[in-house]
């Protein structure tokens, strides 16, 4: 059998550069740089799939079934959901363990980046049956906007915008050609009113304006949401028209339209910011079929949030972003080392009890 050799050169070390110079319009205004750094992380991931697809032709043997990569290979935005379907490491465990022993007095930093950062009382939130901060929700937003780097050639761009920031500086922050027609860009908006957390998606390329809630209380939308997605979709067009994109009366036309999901709750008031994190890493535009893993409200999806929890915990306090990451590392070792001596002490405490009480009972006989 001849073997054809590939001729693609092996990849090379990827760099990417994030140093951009910013937008200057002829206003003299200057909109921030939104690039993700993207294309050679795309020409390297196309030279790969050459590569794959010559080798496999040359190996074909007559009679043999050829075996396929698995799809979750293919994709590197299948790998960066959050599994929800097995049990916390040890590692996720120490954390766990870890912010339950947080001082709520005081001030200490514990997540630092140029977007967000979360002191003590935001760690704090993590806790179970702690209802999670809107700042971690911002934080989880910035993790994700960074992460889109890393998304599959046939997967849209997505921004996600965090609660704090004002709408109009947020949306300043796409450079126009990122608003292009060969873009499938969908924009999350991260809301938060009275202590309860939702999304607003927009799909730019294929107009549709979605409202994600967990809660399935209030069938009323107009006395639930008010005017609040309108004035955000207004926002949007505004700009859009600025800029003169061709989407901007389609987006401005939309009216909003609230998703219906099985796993939607009635009686739990507490893990809305924990479905609006897992909404948000997940949801593609298409809501038909739609299922982002969650069962429906009872023991199970408590298990499944209860995950959830200390998993994102985990990605947001631990990220290569996060300036405060090693000395957040160093106080859940602190920690562990401090339980395991407990533990040695309890058990030995034990074993001293229970060779002391035959030495009793002899006596007694």
């Amino acid at each position: 059998m001849n073997v054809v050799s590939s001729t693609v050169p092996p990849p090379q070390k990827l760099t990417i550069k994030t140093t951009a110079q910013p937008n200057v319009q002829s206003s003299g205004e200057v909109l921030p740089s939104f690039s993700l750094g993207l294309t050679q992380v795309e020409k390297e991931a196309e030279l790969e799939r050459q590569r794959k697809s010559e080798e496999e032709a040359a190996h074909v043997d007559k009679g043999k079934r050829i075996i396929h990569a698995a799809e979750v290979l293919k994709s590197p935005w299948k790998i960066r959901l959050t599994r929800i379907s097995t049990k916390i490491n040890k590692e996720e465990q120490k954390l766990k363990d870890w912010l339950l022993t947080i001082d709520p007095e005081g001030y200490f930093l514990y997540f630092d980046t140029a977007n967000a950062i979360l002191d003590n009382s935001n760690c704090i939130s993590f806790q179970p049956k702690q209802l999670v901060t809107a700042q971690v929700v911002d934080a989880f937003c910035h993790i994700l906007n960074m992460n889109e780097m890393y998304k599959a050639e046939q997967s849209p761009l997505r921004l996600f915008v965090p609660h704090h920031v004002t709408v109009i500086i947020s949306i300043l922050q796409i450079k126009p050609e990122t608003l292009s027609r060969k873009y499938v860009i969908r924009i999350f908006f991260s809301m938060t009113v009275s202590d309860h957390h939702y999304l607003l998606c927009f799909n730019i390329k294929k107009p549709s304006f979605e409202v994600i809630d967990s809660s399935a209380l209030q069938p009323d939308f107009d006395a639930k949401y008010q005017q609040i997605p309108q004035n955000i979709r207004n926002f949007l067009v505004r700009y859009m028209i600025l800029k003169n994109h061709s989407k901007a009366k389609d987006i401005d036309s939309l009216v909003p339209v609230r998703l219906e999901m099985k796993w939607r709750t009635e009686h739990n008031h507490i893990d809305c910011g924990l479905f609006v994190m897992r909404h948000m890493e997940h949801y593609q535009g298409v809501s038909k079929n739609w299922d982002c893993g969650l069962a429906v409200e009872g023991k199970v999806q408590d298990q499944q949030l209860d995950v959830l929890r200390t998993r994102y915990a985990h990605q947001i306090l631990l990220h290569e972003c996060n300036k405060q990451k090693h000395h957040v590392e160093y106080q859940i070792f602190e920690e562990h080392v401090k339980k395991a001596e407990l533990e040695k002490q309890k058990a030995k405490e034990k074993k001293e009890k229970d060779t002391k009480a035959p030495a009793k009972r002899q006596r007694r006989a």
